[in-house]
């Protein structure tokens, strides 16, 4: 119990002398002199551990009067001052607070193998091993490890982003540790390219890449469909519009993403119809009606008369630089064959018509016919060709044939 009291008194005793003396300032050491007696507080690493007074000529004599050694590495303060314990005291100093700060044994390596060991009173690793001079820069990064402290130097690299490029010093082994140290952090959806788990590589950018996505709904049209439909009370070759098509309106939700602001993709995420298209109905009339025309040759019957716009032919006038006679029904070439196109052939084939000035003909042939127009080539032989090229009207004559054969609506 006896060394409490003596304890606090030690402390108590300090704290006198610290108020007498400690604010004196530490001036040049003199050289060894007649010894006074000093009013020395040794304190190590924080700790009080004598008052004494000491009559040597230098602070490493109250070190030793006390049974304090002290290192090669240790830290000596006098009065809060770095001090050199072999250094004399400072002119005019009679009391004083020596401070003792041990060193420690401070291990460091490099990813890259280099080891070492360093002495120092400091507990901030980056304080010691810069004391022990090592290069550290502010950017290097020192990790603990069981071993010891792992020295990480900082390096350059350059970063290149939509917004420019960035040349920073990072102490990273990947990407992505080194965008966060150069304060470039990827967010969201952004991407970098190495990937951010790939290690860093020497001396290649690092190109950021800034994402984003938004969702759009995007309304369409949707084109409408023509349909025909037969109208038997209407006369054939009349045609009339039902019903008038009406576009629908189709609602899209669509997901869209930006590279570096451009779009870069966009995909549909879902679809609905808002407004289905209405069809267009067009009828055709399959009404017929026979009807008599006065003509030179006398009254003819046709069931049908159709505007037309009339060519004619010959053997040695069908072109190609040849004469021929033949005909796609097998007939002769002569007056009265009249051709027409593919698809009037194939349902009126061998069908009578009569032609105002021409007269009355077969339609046995094919031709080219003129696009945009309904057509007809007049047939002649050589002897009594008659050249046409001209408006007129073909009447084909009753009676009329069977409705399946009937084409309702001309091409």
């Amino acid at each position: 119990m006896w060394r409490y009291p003596l304890a606090m008194g030690l402390v108590a005793a300090g704290l006198v002398l610290l108020a007498l003396g400690l604010s004196a300032p530490v001036g040049t050491a003199s050289p060894p002199a007649a010894a006074r007696p000093r009013q020395v507080v040794v304190r190590v690493d924080g700790e009080v551990v004598a008052q004494v007074a000491v009559t040597g000529a230098f602070p490493a004599d109250a070190l030793s009067q006390v049974g304090v050694p002290w290192f090669p590495g240790d830290e000596v303060r006098l009065n809060g001052q770095p001090w050199q314990a072999e250094r004399p005291w400072p002119e005019g100093v009679q009391v004083a607070l020596l401070d003792v700060r041990r060193a420690h044994a401070r291990s460091w390596s490099t990813p890259q193998g280099q080891r070492g060991v360093v002495w120092s009173p400091s507990a901030d690793p980056r304080l010691a091993l810069s004391a022990a001079g090592l290069p550290l820069h502010p950017a290097d990064r020192l990790v603990a490890t069981p071993e010891g402290w792992q020295w990480h130097p900082a390096r350059g690299v350059t970063l290149r982003t939509p917004a420019g490029e960035v040349t920073a010093r990072v102490a990273a082994t990947t990407v992505g540790e080194a965008l966060w140290q150069a304060g470039v952090p990827l967010l969201g959806l952004d991407t970098v390219e190495p990937d951010e788990t790939a290690p860093l590589p020497e001396d290649v950018p690092l190109q950021v890449h800034r994402v984003r996505e938004t969702w759009l709904t995007v309304q369409e049209s949707i084109p409408y469909d023509q349909e025909t439909r037969p109208l038997p009370d209407v006369p054939l070759d009349t045609i009339q519009v039902v019903q008038e098509g009406r576009p629908g309106v189709q609602m899209r939700w669509e997901r869209v993403r930006y590279v570096d602001g451009q779009e870069a993709q966009r995909r549909a995420l879902g679809e609905w119809v808002v407004q289905p298209p209405q069809p267009r109905v067009v009828g055709y009339g399959t009404k017929i009606v026979i009807r008599t025309l006065d003509t030179p040759e006398g009254p003819v019957r046709y069931w049908r008369a159709v505007r037309v716009y009339a060519t004619s032919y010959s053997p040695c006038r069908v072109g190609g630089g040849r004469c021929s006679s033949t005909t796609a029904s097998g007939a002769r070439l002569q007056k009265g064959v009249v051709a027409v196109t593919v698809p009037w052939y194939r349902n009126m084939k061998g069908m009578q018509v009569y032609v105002p000035g021409y007269g009355f003909g077969r339609i046995l042939d094919t031709g080219g016919g003129i696009p945009g127009r309904y057509w007809i080539d007049l047939g002649y032989s050589d002897d009594d060709y008659v050249s046409w090229h001209q408006w007129t009207t073909i009447y084909f004559l009753a009676p009329p044939p069977s409705p399946e054969n009937i084409l309702y609506i001309l091409p």
